[in-house]
């Protein structure tokens, strides 16, 4: 907690009084407080000092330096004013009442059927880096929950440079969040995508590879893995499969093309930020065509059950029943083969329900396994 930090209480040298405890975490509490001479609200967010290294203490100065420098785009909060004194540093914000693009996302549902509103609301995005990246900065933790809403969802605004960096080159890995988090990111480079063998990654390729995976947030409100490592069962079918993303999301095969070049392990060899704005405001189609997607997510889901069981013992003769199934609907598998065999359909089997109401195939797979679990 900050020093004396209260509702009531003032932020140092200011008329700032805190009226509203916003949010505690990490790297800071998050606070509304009211100017008494002019009575406007602003975010401020009120940093420890207490046990910080003086390197530590450093580090929150960059944060602040860095914010300062982006503001001004009309997609960034603006940092208004820095305050700093023996027992922590406030940052003094413009004050954003709507919530974060995580809440937003979760409360309305609808923002991942609107192609038109996604393809505002990730343009908005876009250019907020491509400002910071101009700039020379890098911001290294692109989630919903460092996105602003204001305008009743007609505006996000980047915010929390908490992470960012002015290197294009950077030896800092398992920064940021796990599942928006490039591959580099996750461990040390290795020689395949690290040209120059000095351990550093290329924090625009990063932040590109973090706007993809905030792109597939925005269309469907789910992440397509976990974490991007072979060890993540999700990401791991990617690299086997790439059109698996297409068939879970319910891509075009326009969008699915630009995100693989977004969503290539090699960061040199990575869709430029630039390139990647450039082609995704030309895309006809976000989204494909319903019963397509519905059929596509059928045979995904078939295959998938087929690769687990083989790969758990299953053999031709269970692989074959639920090859059986998307015809005829009535598979016969072995009770515990069972729930590998649902888990690898769910997540498929939710996108092709949202795609269409009549995606009996895949329903037929699914809904004939769950009497045997019983």
């Amino acid at each position: 907690m900050v020093y004396n930090l209260c509702i009531g209480s003032y932020i140092p040298d200011t008329f700032l009084r805190v009226v509203q405890i916003c949010g505690v975490g990490a790297q800071g509490t998050v606070v509304v407080a009211i100017d008494v001479m002019t009575s406007e609200y602003f975010a401020v967010k009120c940093i420890s000092k207490r046990n910080l290294l003086p390197q530590q203490c450093a580090r929150l100065r960059v944060e602040s330096e860095l914010h300062m420098r982006v503001s001004g785009h009309p997609n960034i909060v603006p940092l208004l004013d820095v305050i700093e004194n023996d027992h922590a540093l406030y940052l003094v914000m413009e004050c954003v009442l709507d919530g974060d693009l995580f809440t937003h996302i979760v409360n309305h549902q609808s923002l991942c059927a609107n192609e038109m509103v996604v393809r505002r609301a990730f343009l908005q995005l876009v250019d907020a880096v491509l400002h910071c990246h101009f700039k020379g900065v890098y911001h290294r933790d692109l989630k919903p929950e460092n996105i602003l809403v204001a305008d009743k969802g007609q505006t996000l605004l980047l915010t929390d440079f908490g992470l960012a960096c002015d290197t294009r080159l950077s030896p800092d890995v398992c920064l940021g969040s796990p599942y928006t988090m490039a591959p580099e990111c996750i461990r040390r480079p290795s020689a395949a995508y690290d040209a120059e063998g000095d351990g550093f990654y290329d924090t625009a390729a990063a932040d590109v590879w973090s706007l993809g995976v905030l792109l597939l947030n925005l269309l469907s409100g789910r992440n397509p893995w976990q974490t991007a490592s072979p060890h993540d069962p999700y990401f791991a079918a990617f690299l086997e499969d790439p059109d698996s993303v297409r068939v879970s999301f319910c891509l075009s095969d326009q969008l699915h093309a630009l995100l693989l070049e977004v969503f290539t392990i090699d960061p040199s060899a990575r869709c430029s930020l630039k390139d990647f704005r450039a082609r995704f405001a030309q895309l006809p189609r976000l989204l494909s065509a319903p019963t397509q997607a519905a059929a596509a997510a059928s045979t995904v889901a078939v295959k998938a059950a087929q690769a687990i069981l083989a790969s758990r013992g299953g053999g031709s003769l269970i692989s074959s029943r639920i090859s059986m199934a998307s015809n005829n609907g009535g598979p016969d598998p072995t009770k515990s083969h069972l729930s590998s065999v649902l888990a690898s359909c769910s997540s498929i089997s939710s996108a092709a329900s949202r795609c269409s109401h009549t995606s009996s195939q895949l329903g037929a797979v699914v809904v004939s396994i769950i009497p045997h679990v019983l």
